[in-house]
């Protein structure tokens, strides 16, 4: 017996005279049948950056630029360290030092743990001058 191949010849002979049509660039898409071709999405553009490279920088400069407040602080604060933890603290610029209030202990741990990479995020995104080191307190309720 004789087996079937898949798909039937004249279809594959089909997919052999659009494939001298295709685009110069580009590639095949995985798994489709007969060579369906698309572009590179960067094929013949140039100069062009990801909006993730430059994104920190834009938003870095337009807190810089605003004038001191504490939404300024609690705004950059909230970007420093993601809304999870923001929720849980309340802050307060207090000269170049950032008072750090938490309602829990195990909070304050972790806030501790990880000065050293919430520092450098608020001097971006305030100055290197607005922020010299944290306060972290424990509020009692």
């Amino acid at each position: 017996m004789r087996s079937r191949q898949w798909p039937p010849r004249a279809s594959r002979r089909g997919c052999r005279r659009q494939s001298a049509a295709r685009p110069a660039v580009g590639r095949r898409r995985p798994g489709s049948a007969c060579g369906i071709w698309y572009r590179k999405a960067d094929a013949n553009i140039t100069g062009v950056r990801p909006l993730q490279s430059f994104a920190p920088g834009v938003l870095a400069e337009i807190i810089r630029r605003q004038p001191a407040s504490k939404e300024r602080t609690a705004f950059a604060w909230t970007v420093a360290v993601g809304p999870a933890l923001a929720r849980v603290t309340a802050v307060e610029l207090d000269g170049t030092i950032l008072r750090v209030r938490v309602s829990d202990e195990r909070w304050a741990l972790e806030l501790e743990r990880a000065v050293g990479t919430i520092l450098p995020r608020l001097r971006h995104l305030l100055g290197d001058d607005a922020v010299k080191r944290l306060s972290i307190e424990e509020s009692h309720r």
